[in-house]
């Protein structure tokens, strides 16, 4: 879906290009020479789903059911990055991805511009395609705010192939609190190009406590309101209106408890991390489908345990959501209920093991055991909309080593 975008993407980045450019040349900032600087990495994933107990892999017509267990999976993936410093605020950056069972195109498009004095500005505004994430400390499941839809109410794991189109505005004017605005245009999911606004603050507590909240007015301005909002739908016997719009909530919490005594030198600087995070996928409730709030609310917590520096992290997280249907992003019907029956409490609870460990020169190794929401990416560099694991007793492992390169 991402590559029959890029027309849209690549206007959002000019636009962009255009305003940062005039606010540079407003500022007067040229004081550092113009340079370029390149960055880049390859990496090969290997993945074994051990058991879907009788999930199947549908094609686009949801009638190829061959079934997955002991599936492998090979993921090969380049991507190459050019940043143009054009002055001492004002950068462009652009990276390309390629890779085998991935899309290949635009994996990065933007501009950013410094605001404000001194040498690291309080503000900062990026525009075109580009990657955020609020949660540092979540490894593989969270994130919710920005990696879900509500209406059904769909959530996703892993982030690494996530980027986002619009503008984004950082702030950190306010000491010890970070505040991000984001106005971006939905890319992946259907109804494509609606556009939603989102604001998260994240404010540092003493040494060891970090608090962050956020609100998303999802799809708040659609392109196509007759797809945002479909015709309505009978159930039951009644008829009733819904829509992929809503109002989500986001709540966050990380501790580190290093901090209060001092940074141990046997301790890495991840080690002993407790975090956790829940969000509302819709303020408003619908009859039927939506009429329980407590359905829409997932909750993930993660701790890192100690790895004695020999390892970046070993992050252990779970996930409970309660949502009685499957957790399917909408397809081509673009309709605001659940397309298919629920799998009930089965798929309430996920879990995930995700280690890392970097070396000099570059080179990094991943490692993962987990049940959580894997779906493959597709040709056209977005995912699948439904799960490969869904039962408790489901799950998968993963290796991947990846080289990494940048000259600044």
């Amino acid at each position: 879906m991402k590559n029959r975008s890029h027309a849209i993407t690549l206007w959002w980045t000019a636009a962009a290009l255009a305003c940062t450019a005039a606010a540079a040349v407003a500022d007067g900032d040229g004081a550092s020479r113009p340079r370029l600087a390149f960055s880049g990495e390859m990496s090969y994933r290997l993945l074994q789903l051990v058991n879907t107990g009788g999930l199947y892999a549908r094609d686009t017509t949801w009638l190829d059911e061959r079934q997955f267990d002991r599936m492998w999976q090979h993921r090969v993936v380049g991507e190459a990055r050019v940043r143009f410093v054009a002055a001492r605020r004002l950068s462009f950056t652009v990276g390309y991805r390629a890779g085998l069972v991935t899309g290949t195109g635009l994996s990065e498009c933007d501009a950013r511009l410094g605001i404000g004095g001194g040498e690291s500005p309080p503000c900062e505004l990026t525009g075109g395609i580009f990657r955020f994430t609020y949660n540092p400390d979540a490894r593989n499941l969270g994130e919710y705010l920005i990696l879900s839809g509500c209406y059904p109410g769909y959530v996703f794991s892993g982030r690494d192939w996530a980027t986002h189109t619009g503008l984004h505005l950082r702030s950190t004017i306010v000491p010890n609190l970070v505040q991000d605005l984001l106005i971006t245009s939905e890319m992946d999911q259907i109804p494509f190009y609606d556009f939603s606004l989102a604001y998260i603050g994240t404010v540092t507590l003493g040494r060891s406590l970090v608090v962050g909240g956020g609100v998303s007015f999802y799809r708040l301005v659609p392109v196509r309101p007759d797809l945002t909002t479909p015709p309505p739908e009978t159930v039951n016997g009644e008829t009733h209106t819904y829509t992929h719009r809503g109002i989500k909530l986001m709540g966050r919490v990380s501790w580190d408890p290093k901090r209060l005594f001092g940074k141990s030198g046997v301790l890495g600087d991840e080690d002993l991390k407790v975090y956790a995070e829940a969000a509302l996928l819709g303020v408003e409730d619908y009859p039927e489908y939506y009429d329980r709030k407590k359905e829409r609310v997932p909750v993930m917590a993660g701790v890192n345990l100690p790895a004695f520096g020999f390892l970046d992290y070993c992050a252990v997280e779970g996930e409970w959501y309660g949502s009685p249907h499957n957790n399917i992003a909408p397809t081509e019907q673009y309709r605001a209920v659940p397309i298919e029956e629920g799998f009930g409490d089965a798929d309430d609870i996920k879990w995930s093991v995700s280690f890392r460990r970097t070396l000099k020169g570059g080179i990094r190794f991943d490692a993962r055991a987990a049940n959580d929401h894997l779906r493959f990416e597709d040709a056209s560099g977005g995912v699948e909309p439904w799960e490969r694991t869904v039962a408790r007793d489901h799950w998968y492992w993963s290796l991947a080593v990846t080289a990494a390169f940048r000259t600044y």
